[in-house]
């Protein structure tokens, strides 16, 4: 490298490389001067030098660092702008041109204050001027730009000073961000919560959040459903703990903690009561998981329908006007103990006597409460697992299971005892004719109740037989 000219009668610097002993490489800067003699003619040089290795790393170093500082600035997503103290721009990046839609010399020749906003403009003037004043950054979050095609883009700035080696305030550097389609999904987001919210405010089912902390759940929040299906009680449990606030149904808790750590939603039927003065009430529970950590409590209170099924089952296998069994559960009954090895059954057969003449002569609802006194002297007289049933209008029959034979005409004497006592003080005394029979293993069930009413007829005629007897005499 030569700087100066080819005179031969001047000087001539020479920037030369060279290797030294130790293997480095040095630089080293040479004046060269001609020697001449009193003639002046050129007979010898002689040169000066001196290592200017370190400038010269020094000045490579600052050109790579300009470099890579301006490859950085072209290559990031934010738009760079350097800008003099009255705002004019020095210097913009592809990213600020392709977020403003000016080409680099059109913004190169613009004032920031000609693409903003009005209400834009007002706050940049005072966050550059506060910028200049203090020498702090600042961010400005927000703020609207107008490209070149009209269109309003939302953006994030961050403002510095610059300066220049000896401190004097040259400029402005700027990084903006465009944040217009985070701010729409932040505003859809925000709309949404708003939709979600009122969705679960107004939501008919009581709803309960709890949330997930470490080990435990935490009861967050709770709707409008909630607050009335409680009576105002739900708001005492906020805060606490599933196990603190189903004290008395502890299968609550556990089910929310599997729903909690399975992921998965769990359903679950059952009578429930909060402890309070409330009958049960039938509800089926409903949790949900809800990422990241929630699990969504819906309580439906069922209870009438439960209580209407249940009804509609009750009726479905009881007689109407005593509330014993009727015929189609009896058969039922009895053909389950024909297929089971439950061994012995004893049948007994019930038939009224003088029901006809107790409707013809005082009316059906003498007849109904004849009935009825009967129903009560048999539910009296019979253990709770025996099966009582209403089987015609003036027909009974009673199953007792593992009973013999002897323990069956216990429970007959105690029949007979109890009716004895009931016809001294009764209007109308009730009068039956009763047989019996007692199934072991291998013997027909149907063949043993069709023995037990036959001796059930037999004794009728019997009692037909004297009475008639009796009449006559």
């Amino acid at each position: 490298e030569i700087k100066g000219d080819n005179n031969p009668h001047r000087s001539v610097t020479l920037t030369l490389e060279f290797y030294h002993k130790n293997g480095s490489t040095r630089w080293l800067e040479t004046i060269v001067s001609g020697i001449r003699n009193d003639q002046g003619v050129l007979t010898g040089f002689y040169g000066v030098s001196r290592d200017v290795t370190e400038r010269r790393q020094a000045e490579e170093a600052l050109r790579t660092s300009e470099e890579k500082y301006r490859t950085i600035l072209e290559n990031i997503t934010e738009g760079y702008f350097e800008s003099n103290t009255q705002g004019h721009f020095s210097f913009v990046n592809d990213a600020a041109c392709a977020m403003t839609g000016y080409g680099r010399e059109q913004l190169l020749k613009i004032h920031y204050r000609e693409f903003t906003t009005p209400e834009t403009k007002k706050r940049m003037e005072v966050a550059y001027r506060r910028v200049f004043q203090t020498g702090l950054p600042i961010n400005l979050d927000d703020y609207e730009i107008v490209r070149q095609d009209g269109s309003i883009r939302t953006h994030q700035l961050s403002i510095s000073l610059m300066k220049d080696a000896a401190g004097n305030k040259t400029g402005f550097r700027s990084v903006a961000r465009d944040i217009t389609e985070k701010k729409k999904a932040e505003e859809e987001l925000r709309r949404s919560e708003q939709r979600i919210r009122a969705l679960f405010e107004n939501m008919p089912v009581p709803t309960l959040v709890w949330k997930g902390d470490q080990n435990k759940l935490i009861l967050t929040e709770f709707n409008e459903a909630a607050l009335q299906y409680t009576n105002g009680k739900i708001i005492e449990k906020a805060g606490k703990t599933p196990e603190e606030a189903f004290a008395n149904t502890q299968h609550i808790a556990f089910d929310m903690h599997q729903c909690f750590a399975l992921r998965s939603n769990i359903e679950k039927s059952f009578w429930f009561n909060d402890g309070g003065a409330h009958e049960n009430k039938y509800v089926t529970i409903k949790y949900a998981f809800a990422p990241p950590d929630n699990v969504i409590m819906h309580i439906i209170d069922t209870t009438a329908q439960k209580r209407a099924e249940e009804n509609l089952k009750y009726i479905s296998v009881h007689d109407a006007l005593t509330g014993l069994y009727n015929r189609f559960y009896s058969d039922a009954e009895i053909t389950r103990i024909s297929a089971s090895r439950l061994r012995p059954v004893s049948f007994i057969v019930i038939d009224l006597n003088d029901l006809k003449m107790v409707n013809d002569r005082k009316g059906h609802a003498a007849g109904d409460l004849y009935i009825k006194n009967t129903a009560a002297l048999l539910k009296q007289t019979f253990r709770p697992e025996d099966m009582i049933a209403r089987v015609g209008g003036d027909e009974f029959i009673v199953m007792l299971p593992l009973v013999d034979e002897n323990t069956c005409i216990q429970a007959l004497e105690r029949l007979k005892d109890n009716l004895a006592r009931f016809n001294l003080d009764a209007d109308q005394p009730i009068s039956m004719a009763i047989g019996f029979a007692t199934t072991h293993t291998g013997d027909n069930v149907n063949a043993v109740i069709a023995e037990a009413d036959s001796m059930m007829y037999e004794e009728k005629a019997r009692m037909k037989t004297a009475l008639k007897t009796m009449a006559g005499g």
